[in-house]
């Protein structure tokens, strides 16, 4: 069996004549799970993985869950992110460095004092379907909130 097809199926592909099938299709060469990783993020395969049928007609779901699920996208792959947020404030702006929440109520994506009052809107949509955690501060200059995001790529919506 190629190298390449088993070390597939060594990381969880569940079909083997599949797994034979989608390497001799892309001529994969990989030989290490770092490059398992680049192969199943490339461009190339990505061609081949748009094909309704492919690798095979009975192990195409299969197929989209494995690739999905090793080598997640990068809105899906956690980390620390750090924001500069516009915020208009309903009131004189709470000091610098004060901690608030923010919230996201009838699509507005409010500022929150630490009692839980409203007291500004962010100027920018937030995604309310976020996976992650944010925490906001009001910075230095107090028309910006300084945001820490632990999570994947979507705080903001597009």
């Amino acid at each position: 069996m190629n190298r390449s097809a088993s070390i597939l199926i060594q990381a969880g592909f569940n079909s083997r004549l599949a797994a034979i099938k989608a390497v001799t299709d892309t001529a994969a060469t990989f030989t290490t799970g770092a490059e398992l990783r680049a192969w199943l993020r490339s461009p190339g395969l990505a061609v081949w993985s748009a094909q309704p049928n492919w690798p095979t007609v009975e192990t195409r779901e299969i197929w989209l869950k494995f690739i999905q699920e090793f080598a997640p996208s990068d809105n899906r792959t956690w980390g620390r992110r750090e924001y500069l947020g516009n915020v208009q404030w309903f009131t004189a702006p709470a000091p610098p460095g004060t901690p608030v929440s923010l919230f996201h109520r009838n699509g507005q994506p409010l500022v929150l004092a630490p009692d839980g009052r409203a007291i500004g809107k962010l100027q920018h949509p937030l995604n309310p379907n976020a996976r992650g955690l944010v925490r906001a501060n009001v910075a230095q200059n107090v028309a910006h909130l300084d945001l820490s995001y632990l999570g994947p790529d979507d705080l903001w919506t597009n």
